[in-house]
């Protein structure tokens, strides 16, 4: 017998995409991350995403160059690899068979590219990596109920501002 891809009139891939999404913008606040928008709108006009403040502003783009990172940068920037890595952690919790290779592509690419501005080698990179990772599914699972209360809020918005997704996330956490 086969069994339905919908969950309510949800489909499993919008519910995948929703935590996703969510635990990116849930993250980015407990990082303290300023977001700007979060969109699930699937389609045709595809745009799913978290918009929210670069690690990397203008005033840190020569100290990266240079290699003078200061131990505040260096915080900032493994909060934005954790924001990075958490979309995927979140859609396997959610939902292990939903992840596809490249879902996670572009977060992957991102925090490893964050992570480099940090490292000597690629076994530190992994490593350091691995530990952001653990770090985040740690978060992920304190906060994992709060998570659940904003994906319906934001399957139904589809598109939520930042100010709005900080109160709204505050609130439930």
């Amino acid at each position: 017998m086969a069994t339905s891809r919908r969950i309510g009139t949800r489909s499993k891939a919008e519910l995948a995409t929703a935590y996703h999404e969510a635990v990116h913008a849930l993250l980015a606040v407990l990082e303290g991350i300023r977001i700007h928008q979060v969109n699930v709108i699937g389609g045709k006009g595809y745009d799913e995403r978290v918009l929210h403040d670069p690690v990397v502003k203008r005033s840190n783009k020569q100290r990266l160059e240079t290699g003078d990172i200061s131990p505040t940068l260096r915080m900032q920037i493994e909060a934005h690899a954790r924001v990075a890595l958490a979309g995927t952690i979140a859609q396997k919790k959610f939902d292990p068979g939903s992840l596809r290779s490249y879902h996670s592509t572009t977060d992957n690419k991102n925090a490893v590219d964050l992570i480099n501005c940090l490292t000597a080698s690629v076994r530190e990179t992994e490593a350091r990596l691995n530990l952001l990772s653990v770090q985040a599914e740690q978060r992920l699972k304190i906060h994992w109920p709060a998570v659940r209360r904003f994906v319906p809020i934001l399957l139904e918005k589809r598109r939520i501002s930042g100010t709005e997704t900080k109160t709204l996330l505050t609130s439930l956490l």
